[in-house]
């Protein structure tokens, strides 16, 4: 069961996207993560930490291997 978060604005940059969901420490480190293609989201790698994302409902975003979250 992947964990759900709840998200109220309808954009963010991936970078905040990553630290207020809890799958990255600090903003540096979501940056890492992302030059490193370990980040993905609906099993699309991003590669660039600079992107805008759109938030929708049920939107599957993963950092690492093991690290799930659900957006609602």
């Amino acid at each position: 069961e992947i964990p759900v978060v709840d998200i109220k604005e309808e954009q963010l940059g991936i970078l905040d996207l990553l630290v207020k969901a809890g799958l990255a420490p600090s903003k540096s480190e979501a940056q890492r993560l992302i030059i490193q293609k370990g980040v993905k989201i609906n099993s699309e790698t991003q590669e660039d930490w600079r992107k805008i994302i759109k938030i929708q409902k049920d939107m599957v975003v993963q950092a690492g291997r093991r690290k799930f979250i659900k957006i609602r």
